[in-house]
């Protein structure tokens, strides 16, 4: 097969998108996807964003320093994940990693910005009253500005589980 048709074939394959942090739910939702993706012959993309708001611009050189950590910080999730998944499937994610002031509003550009992902992916936590701020807001008064699926992943889901249902 040529070069060319390959770069076609990656174009049109299915993107899900998948939000990394450091949470618990977050492994289980990247054991799913992963098996999903792998399962639909569709390809991961994950996206870590940085809360750019979360730093004081008035401590100068310390903020940057801050800054800088938190970014390896986040670089190194973000690597640590798509080992998981290249593991799991022999592929590389997409990766992305943004500055945002709002994590939902981040994401939703994230998704118009690539009209091949076809799915948001995200980790309901599994110990908590509450599944999350980014499932209670895509689930609630942030469903409406999607334009794709969501899918919530349990984040007390065993990997058998995930197998029985992929």
């Amino acid at each position: 097969m040529s070069k060319a048709k390959n770069k076609s074939n990656a174009a049109s394959q299915p993107v899900y998108l998948l939000v990394v942090d450091s949470s618990e739910e977050f492994q289980v939702a990247l054991v799913y996807a992963a098996k999903l993706a792998q399962a639909n012959g569709a390809r991961l993309a994950l996206l870590h964003a940085l809360d750019k708001e979360g730093f004081f611009q008035q401590w100068g050189g310390v903020q940057e320093r801050l800054h800088e950590e938190y970014r390896q910080e986040a670089e190194g999730e973000l690597l640590k994940a798509a080992m998981v998944i290249n593991e799991r499937s022999s592929t590389m994610p997409a990766l992305y990693l943004k500055e945002a002031g709002n994590l939902a509003e981040t994401i939703l550009e994230t998704i118009d910005n690539d009209p091949n992902i076809s799915k948001l992916i995200l980790g309901g936590a599994a110990h908590s009253s509450s599944p999350g701020p980014l499932v209670s807001y895509f689930a609630g008064k942030g469903l409406n500005k999607l334009s794709v699926p969501l899918t919530i992943v349990p984040g007390n889901m065993p990997e058998g589980r995930i197998d029985e249902i992929l």
